[in-house]
């Protein structure tokens, strides 16, 4: 949270406080939808392009969860900091970005970034093909 200039978080179990408000991560919000779209769609690649070796297509498994867990507490973050902002509508802002259409904002991110590792390391293995 330093990069907005703000005090330290603190965190307890559940909740993130910040000086001025703070989120509390239950249900949908722990990002379980997130973790289990991109683990779906890695299992989807794997099977319908899989790369050249076993190891690389377990990465891919690997890299999934933990892009989703990096995205989400992104998002966490972000709505702990909008909720302790004199931000003006940060109510609007803060329900917009946790229950309406911009909360899947962050899962196309998410979906958007593994899609994109996903064809990145699969075009470079083409390519070392090519040249050989």
């Amino acid at each position: 949270m330093r990069l907005f200039r703000e005090p330290a978080a603190t965190v307890s179990l559940f909740v993130l406080y910040l000086p001025g408000g703070g989120v509390k991560v239950a249900g949908a919000g722990a990002g379980l939808n997130i973790l289990l779209q991109l683990v779906v769609v890695a299992l989807l690649f794997a099977k319908a392009f899989p790369m050249r070796r076993r190891w690389q297509n377990g990465l891919m498994l690997l890299i999934a969860p933990m892009l989703a867990v990096l995205i989400n507490t992104m998002r966490i973050a972000l709505l702990a900091w909008i909720n302790a902002s004199g931000l003006p509508h940060k109510k609007g802002w803060f329900e917009f970005l946790h229950d309406s259409w911009g909360g899947l904002v962050f899962a196309g991110v998410a979906m958007q970034l593994f899609v994109w590792l996903y064809v990145y390391w699969m075009a470079r293995q083409v390519a070392a093909l090519g040249s050989r």
